[in-house]
């Protein structure tokens, strides 16, 4: 039968087996989805924030609120796909289409043919565009927030 040296013979955490490949994998799935979005570019949500509080105190250009250049802000709503957006900017770009909540304006800055940065703003903050977006300049009125 058993005897009191067998008790402890076995593997000393069993669940260790159980477990450790399961949380193995759920990192390396969020590893490989954080990189997955990294890749198509993170709206700026600092700068979302920054025009939204800009255009609480006053009635500023967009141009005055970003603290960079930009060439032409191409607007869309949120009903465009991403096919859409590369045939308005002009160039393949491939990230992102509209607001998949459908309450937003997909913003995309661009500078000499290429995305600056993009971010989504609340519809009332900026004028809306067409049905399939509009580009306009950093001195255009319709910028006005």
């Amino acid at each position: 039968m058993f005897s009191r040296d067998d008790y402890d013979r076995g593997s000393r955490f069993p669940l260790l087996w159980v477990f450790g490949p399961l949380v193995v994998g759920a990192l390396l799935i969020s590893a490989l989805g954080i990189v997955a979005r990294a890749t198509q570019g993170f709206p700026n949500i600092e700068l979302a924030d920054d025009i939204r509080l800009a255009a609480g105190s006053g009635d500023p250009l967009l141009a005055e609120v970003t603290p960079f250049e930009w060439d032409r802000a191409c607007l869309f709503p949120s009903s465009v796909d991403a096919d859409d957006v590369d045939a308005l900017l002009g160039f393949e770009w491939g990230v992102i289409g509209g607001d998949p909540n459908g309450d937003r304006t997909l913003l995309v800055l661009v500078r000499d043919q290429e995305v600056v940065t993009h971010f989504f703003l609340a519809r009332r903050l900026i004028p809306a565009p067409p049905a399939n977006g509009d580009c306009r300049s950093p001195g255009d009125e319709s910028t006005r927030l």
